[in-house]
């Protein structure tokens, strides 16, 4: 007589719940993640208590001024000449560091308006 238990043949692993967890979390990734290009590092903007959003509802084109008075679009750094020819259809952002002095942005607005931008946004982080 033979007494030893025979043994059963394990069910095959079930792959199917771990491959639908792994798609879920790629589809939320894919869609909680940003594809714009990344803000110029060391910049803060200036408060406002304001109501005003400094959301868009559409892609405008966004024209970064550092501290150091130089302005960057897409992360290319835009010449006088540059900013004379700009052309925003719909207008634009900038996002000034709160260290830029009026005497800096007053000029950079003025070239804007010849250049024909119908309306800039100036971004301003909202405090409580």
């Amino acid at each position: 007589m033979n007494f030893t238990a025979q043994r059963r043949p394990r069910p095959p692993e079930n792959v199917v719940p771990l491959i639908n967890v792994v798609f879920l979390l790629l589809i939320f990734f894919m869609l909680t993640g940003t594809l714009r290009p990344p803000e110029a590092a060391q910049q803060e903007l200036p408060t406002t208590a304001s109501e005003s959003t400094t959301a868009t509802e559409r892609e405008r084109p966004v024209l970064v001024l550092d501290a150091a008075g130089r302005v960057e679009h897409a992360g290319r750094i835009l010449s006088q000449a540059e900013l004379r020819d700009w052309s925003a259809a719909e207008g634009l952002e900038i996002r000034a560091d709160r260290k830029v002095p009026a005497r800096v942005l007053l000029p950079l607005l003025a070239s804007l308006e010849q250049a024909g931008v119908p309306r800039v946004d100036l971004v301003t982080r909202r405090v409580r």
